[in-house]
């Protein structure tokens, strides 16, 4: 499989749009990857960058919620937006998954939800009620990955 054909000199990242070719699109592989870089393209800056929001699933903001109540430095503050963007991304199975319209993820949900109580929120709250219904619904927080067992048993 050769998905682009090179022209003239220049490697992918100086390459113009001009530069590479598509393959046969007969190939839904190559077409896959046309498609791709394609989309790429049209998200990049005429100087050659790409600039996009750093994102990450609701595990890190939690994360760090956990310790900054491990280490004593708790920022209420700062505590109360991550609590309202934690909550603004709960999904529709009453739980917390690792990308946008993914699965829920039990390890990242178990870890929100301790986060959440750690902030303040009542466990008997209806986004609360949905988490831990959810988490229990897939066996537990005994599912989850060795990280936040880890992480539990440092609390």
């Amino acid at each position: 499989m050769n998905a682009f054909r090179r022209i003239g000199e220049g490697g992918f990242g100086g390459a113009s749009a001009s530069a590479v070719e598509p393959a046969d699109a007969a190939d839904p592989l190559d077409a896959a990857i046309d498609r791709s870089v394609s989309t790429l393209r049209s998200g990049q800056a005429p100087d050659g960058y790409w600039c996009y929001e750093l994102e990450a699933d609701a595990t890190i903001p939690a994360e760090y919620v956990l310790m900054m109540h491990y280490m004593g430095e708790v920022d209420t503050d700062l505590e109360a937006k991550i609590g309202h963007y934690l909550r603004a991304r709960q999904d529709d199975s009453g739980g917390w998954p690792l990308y946008p319209g993914g699965d829920l993820d039990v390890s990242c949900t178990v870890k929100v939800y301790f986060a959440l109580k750690l902030i303040g929120d009542d466990p008997q709250a209806p986004h609360m009620a949905r988490a831990r219904e959810a988490v229990l619904a897939r066996g537990g927080a005994v599912k989850a990955n060795v990280f936040t067992h880890i992480t539990l048993a440092l609390f």
